[in-house]
């Protein structure tokens, strides 16, 4: 496994009104690794996703993905889906990639 560090979270802090939703987070992952991100209603998961790829900034802290911002990289194409996936989005029919597993029926 690769030595390289790919995601870079340093005391990163991220509120919304009076709710805190990251409190000096941290992580770091190096390149190769899989993570699971576990935890209760509101423990701030989507939140930490969201800063990784560049959908949000945090209030505090220090992030880096692949060496540079989570913007640079998604833009780069460094982060996100595989671009031989194809995508349409969710409808009536619901959305599907091709290449990506399909759902199990309910």
């Amino acid at each position: 496994m690769s030595t390289e560090i790919a995601v870079r979270l340093e005391g990163v802090t991220k509120r919304s009104g009076p709710v805190t939703a990251l409190d000096g987070a941290g992580l770091r992952l190096r390149r190769g690794e899989t993570v699971a991100l576990l935890g209760p209603n509101g423990a701030g998961k989507s939140t930490t996703v969201g800063i990784l790829l560049g959908l949000l900034r945090p209030d505090a802290g220090r992030v880096q993905v692949f060496g540079g911002s989570p913007h640079e990289a998604t833009a780069a194409g460094r982060v996100g889906r595989p671009p031989a996936w194809t995508c349409r989005p969710a409808g009536r029919s619901g959305g599907a990639c091709a290449g990506w597993p399909t759902p199990p029926s309910r």
